[in-house]
């Protein structure tokens, strides 16, 4: 009784692995999962030929609900769950792998080589500057979270891996183009300047099989571009180390030099600090002849001020920006209140 979780890699029916091979030979039953992202037929195929047993083709609900799965699992049987890529990569195989150790129900896993990783290094970017991965889906009113998860890797120099969203039973699959077209729409109401002005990014298409494809260039033109069949990834690379922009020129389709996104965007703190702190200067100048003199409540106030804006800037450059952005927030607060005492009109 063992429930095993095989990755295919993302190879083909080539990437397969003694180890998944043997796994899905040896399964009484085996769920091939095919909503996660593109299954052909003939890996699909390929599986079902190394299958002994039962060969079963489980969709979103059935690997999400994960009971059948589980009731396979637990009658005594091994069973083994099939997926494109690293089985671990969707949360949803993470989460059924717990569920079954508490069921009490032992696991093993094939490993193989993951979407994400694969076109990472497809492109000859550094792993080790990767930041969080998210997913474009279809809806609009998704976008402003992937748009800000953009922004928060490019504001730490990290490159971001965008998956889009794959939906096998509703035939539909997002474009690399209408996913750049979505989180530039979110730009009108996040204002973090990510889309704004030219914005590098690189598209890898169908990594690891034979029709592979890099192309790399600025957002705007990219969305217009046709990148042939899934599956794609799209990446926004951050702060470029020199190694990691010759290894794109060298690789990929580039429509435009290499360009460094964090520098451009740099970091919402940054901006805020540089927008409110000269501003909280020119309020404390303007209501400074109208308080007391040394000594007085409202001078003791404006000193006050003075110190959180400049411990907002050395908040900032430690890196310590939400404290930074609290401390220029008690400034303006401060002054804007003797503003108020003094009746004098704001800017």
């Amino acid at each position: 009784m063992t429930l095993w979780f095989v990755g295919t890699g993302v190879g083909g029916a080539g990437s397969l692995t003694a180890e998944a091979r043997g796994a899905i030979a040896g399964a009484d039953t085996v769920y091939v999962e095919r909503f996660t992202s593109p299954f052909g037929e003939r890996l699909y195929g390929e599986v079902a030929g190394a299958a002994r047993g039962r060969v079963v083709a489980a969709g979103r609900a059935a690997v999400e609900d994960g009971g059948e799965i589980l009731r396979s699992a637990g009658g005594g049987g091994d069973v083994a769950l099939v997926s494109y890529g690293d089985p671990y990569v969707a949360t949803t195989h993470a989460e059924l792998r717990a569920r079954a150790a508490r069921a009490g129900i032992p696991t093993r896993t094939a490993h193989a080589a993951s979407a994400p990783a694969a076109a990472v290094g497809e492109c000859g970017l550094h792993h080790y500057k990767v930041g969080r991965t998210a997913t474009v889906v279809a809806d609009p009113a998704a976008a402003p979270a992937t748009y800000r998860a953009v922004h928060e890797n490019l504001s730490r120099g990290c490159h971001t891996v965008l998956l889009l969203e794959y939906d096998r039973e509703g035939g539909f699959f997002l474009g690399p183009g209408e996913a750049l077209g979505l989180l530039a729409g979110a730009e009108a109401d996040q204002r973090l300047g990510v889309f704004d002005g030219p914005l590098f990014v690189v598209v890898a298409s169908r990594v690891g099989s034979g029709d592979q494809a890099i192309a790399a260039g600025d957002a705007a033109g990219m969305a217009g571009r046709d990148f042939g069949p899934p599956p794609h990834a799209v990446i926004v690379p951050g702060s470029l180390h020199f190694t990691e922009a010759e290894a794109l020129r060298a690789l990929a389709d580039c429509s435009c030099e290499p360009a460094d996104n964090s520098a451009r965007v740099g970091r919402a703190a940054a901006r805020m600090i540089a927008r409110y702190v000269p501003a909280v200067g020119r309020a404390i100048d303007r209501v400074a002849p109208l308080c007391g003199g040394d000594g007085s409540a409202d001078a003791e106030v404006l000193e006050n001020a003075r110190a959180y804006a400049r411990d907002a800037e050395n908040f900032l450059s430690e890196g310590r920006d939400e404290v930074a952005i609290l401390a220029v927030g008690y400034a303006d607060g401060l002054v804007d209140a003797l503003r108020i005492a003094k009746g004098l009109e704001p800017e």
